[in-house]
Order: C-alpha cells, then sequence, then structure tokens
C-alpha cells in the first residue's frame, strides 16, 4: 500500500503572498524565486509535519497611539478566502495524496503566533533545513555498547539538527554522532570471537551508506569506502585519505545528506525530504547532478526543495518547478484587524512549462529569478561607457569594426552581440 504523501499547497493573503498554490510532483517539486519571496517559509511550514517548527514574528504597528501586533493575516474583501468563513485566521491548506485536508490557520499572542495544522494526517518524512553542519574535531571517548541501528542513527543526528534549528545546543556536534554511529556499526556489523558473530541488518547498513557515498560524491574525489581507524573515520579516496572532520564544505554537505536520508529511508517504502536551498556549499557541477542522484538514489521518495540556483530548476525534466513571483497591485488595500497595509507587491506562484525549464542557466536567472543580466556588475558598467560613446556616432561598418576591436582589448569580445543592440537600440 502507497503511503501517504503531499498533494497540494495552497496559502493566500498572509504576509507578503497574494495567492500561492503548488501542485506537488511524486518525485521532484522545485520552488524557486527572489530573496524574501517566500520559499523557506512554505517549506517550513511543510517542515512541521516532521517536528520542525518555529514561531512566526509579528509586526508591531501604532494605530491612534495604541500599539498592536500584526500576524500577517491580510483581509482583502474582493478576494476573501472560503475557508475563513469557518476560521478566521486561516490562511490555506495542505492536501494529501490519500485525499485528505489539513486547514492551516494562526494562533497566538503579542509577539509571535504559531500555525496550527487542523486535520493534518501522518505522513513519513523528513527535513533538511538550509544549514549544514559544520566540520570541527571532535574524538569519540565510548562507543555506546549497544549497536546502533539506522532508526538510532537517524534520530541522534536529526535531533542535534534540530536542536540548532531552533537555536539550542546539546554540546556534541552532528557529525560527532554520525561518527559515533558508523564506528558502532563497523564494530557490531561484522562482530569478532568476543562479541558473536557478524549483525547481518547492522553491516547491510554500514555498507549501504557507503554505495550511497559512491553515487552522490563527485567521481573526481574517486570515494572508496569508510574505514574506521580507531577511533577515527576516514574517507579512503583515489585523492588520498583523510579524516570526516576533515570534508570541505561541498564534501560534508552531500554526506550530510546522504547520511540524513539513507538513514531514514531503511525500513520506509515511500517518503519526503524536504530539502532548503540544497545548493549550499556545493560546486556549480554538483549543484547541476544532485537531484538527479538523489532521486536515483532514492527512487521512493518524494522530493521537494526550494532553492536559488538555476542549476536546480532546470536539472530534472521530470519535475515541477514553481516561480514565486512579486506583482505590483494598486487594487483596494489589504486591511488586517489592526492596521492598514497598502499592497503594492505581492507574490503570487507561476508554474513554468517545459521549455522554461529547458533554458540555460543564464536564461534561467534572467527571466525565472529576476537577475537582469548575468554578466559581472562592473563588466555591465564598462560595457555601458563603451556604448554610451559610440551611441552618439553615426553607424559604419567602420564603426562595428573599431566597437569589436575595443571589446577585444578590453577582454569583452562575448559581449559584441549586447554592445551592439545597446548602440542600435532607441534612445
Amino acid at each position: 500500500m502507497a503511503q501517504n504523501q503531499f498533494k497540494l499547497l495552497e496559502v493566500a493573503l498572509w504576509r507578503q503572498f497574494d495567492s500561492v498554490s503548488i501542485e506537488f510532483h511524486s518525485r521532484l517539486t522545485v520552488i524557486t524565486g527572489a530573496n524574501g519571496s517566500g520559499k523557506s517559509t512554505l517549506l517550513s511550514i511543510l517542515g512541521r509535519q516532521f517536528g520542525w517548527s518555529r514561531p512566526y514574528l509579528t509586526v508591531p504597528t501604532s494605530k491612534n497611539g495604541v500599539i498592536a501586533y500584526w500576524t500577517g493575516v491580510l483581509d482583502d474583501v474582493l478576494k476573501r478566502l472560503r475557508v475563513r468563513e469557518q476560521q478566521p485566521n486561516a490562511i490555506g491548506h495542505v492536501d494529501y495524496t490519500s485525499g485528505g485536508r489539513c486547514v492551516l490557520s494562526l494562533s497566538g499572542g503579542a509577539w509571535q503566533v504559531e500555525l496550527q495544522m487542523s486535520g493534518a494526517e501522518a505522513i513519513q518524512g523528513l527535513f533538511i533545513d538550509s544549514h549544514r553542519p559544520s566540520p570541527y574535531y571532535s574524538q569519540i571517548g565510548q562507543i555506546p555498547l549497544r549497536p546502533m541501528t539506522a532508526e538510532h542513527s537517524f534520530s541522534t543526528y536529526n535531533a542535534e539538527m534540530q536542536s540548532r534549528y531552533q537555536g539550542g545546543n546539546t554540546g556534541s556536534s552532528p557529525i560527532f554522532r554520525m561518527k559515533e554511529s558508523l564506528i558502532s556499526m563497523a564494530i557490531f556489523g561484522e562482530g569478532n570471537a568476543t562479541l558473536g558473530g557478524s549483525n547481518e541488518e547492522i553491516l547491510n547498513t554500514f555498507l549501504g551508506f557507503n554505495e550511497v557515498l559512491r553515487k552522490l560524491l563527485p567521481p573526481s574525489l574517486g570515494f572508496q569506502r569508510i574505514a574506521i581507524r580507531s577511533p577515527e573515520v576516514v574517507l579512503v579516496t583515489d585523492s588520498g585519505d583523510f579524516m570526516l572532520d576533515a570534508s570541505s564544505g561541498g564534501i560534508m554537505t552531500l554526506i550530510d545528506v546522504a547520511w540524513r536520508i539513507y538513514m531514514f529511508s531503511k525500513d520506509k517504502t515511500e517518503f519526503v525530504v524536504l530539502m532548503d536551498e540544497p545548493e549550499n556549499h556545493l560546486h556549480p557541477s554538483m549543484q547541476r547532478t544532485l537531484m538527479r542522484r538523489l532521486i536515483s538514489a532514492f527512487p521512493k521518495a518524494q522530493f521537494i526543495i526550494a532553492t536559488h540556483s538555476p542549476f536546480m530548476v532546470s536539472s530534472v525534466r521530470d519535475s515541477s518547478v514553481y516561480v514565486l513571483r512579486y506583482k505590483a497591485d494598486s487594487n483596494s488595500p489589504l486591511v488586517s484587524a489592526d492596521v492598514a497595509m497598502p499592497a503594492k507587491r505581492k507574490v503570487f506562484s507561476e508554474k513554468l512549462s517545459t521549455a522554461n525549464k529547458a533554458a540555460s542557466a543564464g536564461d534561467i536567472l534572467r527571466e525565472v529569478l529576476g537577475v537582469p543580466a548575468t554578466m559581472p556588475e562592473w563588466v555591465e558598467e564598462d560595457l555601458d561607457q563603451v556604448i554610451d560613446r559610440y551611441r552618439k556616432q553615426k553607424l559604419t561598418p567602420e564603426l562595428l569594426d573599431s566597437l569589436r576591436r575595443e571589446l577585444t582589448e578590453l577582454g569583452f569580445d562575448e559581449y559584441y552581440p549586447d554592445a551592439l543592440a545597446g548602440i542600435t537600440r532607441p534612445q
């Protein structure tokens, strides 16, 4: 029997959102947009299903000398949410593949409000936030006498990450917990004459994690295996051996993602993986291939990611990509119970077509993520100066030859079409 997954998320008239509707793909849904458009907020709503919760802060406002606290709930008489007829503070809903619906609403007091999920259904999944564990050396002083299962390994590691997400600190690092589990698995999985025979389940978990790393780590690294050289965990690679604690930010990001998803997935048939900014610390070549590799390594997972990376937006053909766009709206002001908030720019969702997804990284940056040009800013400034000089002159073959020579001397050969378009554009 198929497990429950996310089907639809709709949020409206809350904070910067006017109307957002995202229908989730069974394998990969990508949510992208400019900073502040609400990608992480939408992902955090879904993350509450898996225990990752933070309160939302209110905005102190003043009306007639009285301080009030705005929750972000907007009320437009022209577009009142139907669900608010029953729940005044409702902001939207989540639909499941089972056919169920969870209504999203806000409750709370002055400085912060909590998101309430009425009718939330059980769903198996994990949330990987945008912060990655920082590798710093921490020696394992003792090995737990009870063998570390995949479930226990995920639980201890995830608890460390959740603590940091919520502003806490347990005194141990997530990497410490990973090393603790790996050493335990190696010892109890293999076994010996004193410990007894091998534990096949734990040994398979240890070996399986090695296989996942071979799929996810960059081929240039030449990863071979994890070795335990007591009391340390060492990565054996074609480019040399190094301790787990010495991994670069990009390598540790991949190990972190692989560890959490693999350990969580061991006893699951289908599950959900939420990832906020998975591109963090990754080289563009890995941003381009990561999601395809994850989908291949975990064929039963439904991935939902929020990203700024144009390489990830276009990385998988069979996926759904939604852009959160700001649009000007000069209609009636949005009014909360305590303060009038003029609505000049609001966020809407837009699903990209296959043609949009097939665009180059530069096209996606310009058209999807709103970057006006993909050339460096200093190049754009120098090019504008050249264009201004040539625009004042009569367009002749000699002038064009001169323009090309000057661009070549500046090292701007590839921008000749941009310069030509600039000098011929009407002022």
